[in-house]
């Protein structure tokens, strides 16, 4: 929108006093008559909710649409430049200022629109990526890697697409979108996978 930077500002100003250095917004996906574009929405818009605490603390922010003060991110280090792709680049530098103590604030009126996705390639290789940068946190963190439990268990969720479907349809969308999101949702999470596989 015409405010976000205004509003990002704003939330920033609002929190100065309580070790905030960064505020994200909402970004939306542009709406078209294509089945695809509105399923990249619809799984924003829940996993964006899902990211955010009761108390309005998200997990991290997304670099597409959000500000930092300058002297937060120089004292982590900046972004690390070892990701050679995007994805992840923005969980990594978000974990590593709440692990200096920093807290992060997203702002829901401060949204960005973002184009969708022009083919199932580009989300399925968007999604590869995540899964790559994922599998780059957990490696560089020490965390065990579980990236080939993750891929069989992706794979096997192909036994789960009725029930997805199901779902869907319960949400009050036609049966035909149902299928197209419930297909789309199992090879989005297998992408996932392997990526934090490979």
């Amino acid at each position: 929108s015409n405010i976000w930077i205004e509003e990002l500002i704003k939330c920033l100003d609002m929190n100065f006093d309580n070790d905030t250095v960064a505020v994200g917004g909402h970004m939306q996906v542009m709406q078209n008559w294509r089945l695809l574009s509105k399923y990249c929405n619809y799984i924003h818009n829940s996993e964006t909710s899902t990211q955010i605490d009761r108390n309005g603390n998200p997990a991290y922010l997304i670099t597409a649409n959000v500000l930092f003060y300058k002297y937060a991110l120089v004292a982590v280090g900046g972004f690390d430049e070892r990701f050679a792709f995007a994805g992840g680049e923005d969980k990594d530098i978000c974990y590593r200022l709440k692990e200096k103590g920093y807290r992060l604030r997203f702002n829901p009126h401060a949204i960005v629109y973002h184009s969708p996705k022009e083919n199932v390639f580009q989300l399925l290789k968007t999604q590869f990526n995540y899964g790559r940068g994922e599998a780059f946190i957990q490696t560089h963190n020490g965390t065990p890697q579980i990236g080939l439990y993750s891929a069989f268990r992706a794979f096997f969720s192909i036994l789960k697409i009725p029930k997805e479907i199901f779902n869907f349809h319960k949400k009050s969308m036609c049966l035909k979108t149902s299928i197209v999101f419930g297909i789309l949702n199992y090879f989005r999470k297998l992408s996932f996978s392997i990526g934090i596989f490979t």
